[in-house]
């Protein structure tokens, strides 16, 4: 007799011969749900009474999105699913989440709400129930420029002397953010300054004493 749904859920898909008009034999089922068996020869069949198949122990956590690229101190949902090992879903699974590189709330649940540190860091999100465990990569990136800093803030550069200065721009967590293609300018009593645009720039005194400003201007 051919056994059906004809598919990697049922094995055997065909039965051994038969003893006595009877077939008795085990049959394995991996998709779990609702289902029935129909039995068929030369065109007769039969169907068995509708029964449900469940899961099988839990065997993999996934959490949705596995992978992703957040901006510090932003906050996003994730979703953790369980599967036995022939992928069906469980259901009704509370996972406990856990990270270091921010808080999660709740900490018990299907899905938490993560919030992200302010500081740039790639680091992991974690779903566990008992002993399985479902990891989650994130990327915390920096946000937009707020500041720049020329280092060092103060100089003393003797007459014909020289001294270089560099450009570092930070978001408003601290993070130094990448900057380039600034305009540097200074008070023309003061000497001269080269190479004019970049991040960094060597200032040569001239032959005048006193206090002067070096600028940096960043081209947007």
């Amino acid at each position: 007799l051919a056994l059906s749904p004809q598919s990697p859920a049922l094995n055997p898909t065909i039965t051994t011969k038969f003893t006595a008009g009877i077939w008795i034999g085990t049959v394995t089922i991996t998709r779990a749900g609702t289902t029935a068996i129909a039995a068929s020869y030369h065109g007769r069949s039969g169907t068995s009474n509708p029964f449900f198949v469940k899961p099988d122990a839990l065997y993999k956590i996934a959490i949705n999105p596995s992978e992703i690229e957040l901006g510090i101190g932003t906050e996003y949902k994730f979703e953790a699913s369980g599967f036995d090992k022939y992928g069906n879903e469980l259901d009704g699974l509370d996972y406990t989440w856990q990270t270091l590189i921010g808080s999660v709330n709740p900490a018990i649940g299907t899905w938490t709400l993560f919030k992200a540190t302010t500081t740039t860091t790639i680091g992991t999100l974690t779903a566990t129930y008992d002993t399985i465990i479902g990891y989650a990569t994130i990327s915390l990136k920096s946000g937009t420029l707020s500041y720049i800093i020329i280092i060092p803030q103060m100089a003393t550069v003797t007459i014909g002397g020289s001294r270089t200065f560099t450009a570092k721009g930070y978001d408003g967590y601290g993070n130094e953010e990448f900057i380039d293609g600034g305009e540097w300018t200074i008070q023309s009593w003061m000497g001269s300054i080269a190479p004019g645009t970049g991040k960094q720039t060597n200032f040569c005194a001239g032959t005048k004493s006193g206090y002067g400003t070096i600028n940096y201007q960043l081209n947007e």
